[in-house]
């Protein structure tokens, strides 16, 4: 599980910190959102596989497929 958190907007992106297992250190990821474009600025110390960060990109993703950018968002699976 992991949680995203919108941190910051801009003109054309968004900046989102992303939260594995609800713990205190975070990563950072942007979003371009005419581009669809994701930039990996900060890998969490806690992701040493990156497993958290394949699923954040996919929820940022879902976001631009949708145009529809949450705030905070909980991204669980099994």
């Amino acid at each position: 599980m992991l949680k995203l958190i919108l941190i910051k907007t801009t003109d054309n992106s968004l900046i989102y910190h992303y939260f594995p297992e609800s713990k205190t250190d975070y990563g950072i990821l942007s979003i371009n959102t005419a581009t669809g474009e994701i930039q990996i600025i900060k890998v969490s110390e806690s992701d040493m596989h990156r497993r958290y960060l394949g699923h954040a990109v996919s929820k940022l993703e879902k976001f631009y497929k949708t145009n529809s950018y949450l705030e905070e968002s909980t991204v669980a699976w099994y």
